[in-house]
C-alpha cells in the first residue's frame, strides 16, 4: 500500500486493479489521483460519518424540524387512539410518589426506615378543558380591561 501521485491522463486499468481505489483531489487546478487499498468493512460508516460532518445548518434544521413534526404527529396519533378507547370520555389519573430514607451516617447504603408518601390527582379532560377554556377567556379579557384602563 503505497501512496502515488499520477496524471489523470493514464487509463483507469493502469490506475488501479480490482482491490485499489482511487481518491481524485483538484487543488488549485492540479489533479491528483491517489490509490489506496480498499477495506470494505468501513466503507459505509465512514461515508455516513462524513455525510454528517458536511451537513449545512440549514440541512440540519431542516432534519430537526422532521424529527418534531414526527414526534408530534406520533403523540398526536397515540392521543386520538386513547380519544377513540374512551368513547370521546377521557380521564387524566397523575400519581406522584415520594420515597424518604432515614440513615445513620450518610456513608451508609441502607436506610434504617423508609417513608413513603403518594399523592394522586384526576380529572376528567372534558373538565380541564372547560377549566382551561376559561382561563384562556379570563386572561383575554383581562388584557382588555388593563388596556382600556391604561391605553386611554
Amino acid at each position: 500500500m503505497e501512496n502515488e501521485n499520477k496524471n489523470l491522463l493514464e487509463t483507469e486499468e493502469a490506475i488501479c486493479d480490482a482491490t485499489e481505489e482511487v481518491s481524485v483531489c483538484n487543488c488549485e487546478n492540479t489533479e491528483q489521483a491517489t490509490v489506496y487499498q480498499a477495506d470494505d468493512t468501513g466503507v459505509e460508516a465512514i461515508d455516513t460519518v462524513s455525510e454528517a460532518a458536511e451537513e449545512s445548518p440549514k440541512d440540519m434544521l431542516t432534519r430537526k424540524c422532521r424529527e418534531v413534526k414526527d414526534a408530534c404527529r406520533s403523540t398526536a396519533d397515540r392521543l386520538m387512539e386513547d380519544w377513540k378507547k374512551t368513547d370521546g370520555k377521557p380521564y387524566i389519573k397523575q400519581t406522584m410518589t415520594c420515597r424518604l430514607d432515614i440513615y445513620k451516617n450518610p456513608d451508609d447504603e441502607t436506610p434504617v426506615d423508609t417513608f413513603y408518601t403518594e399523592k394522586i390527582k384526576t380529572c376528567s379532560v372534558r373538565t380541564l378543558a372547560i377549566v382551561g377554556t376559561a382561563a384562556f377567556a379570563l386572561m383575554c379579557t383581562a388584557e382588555c380591561i388593563v388596556k382600556k384602563l391604561f391605553g386611554k
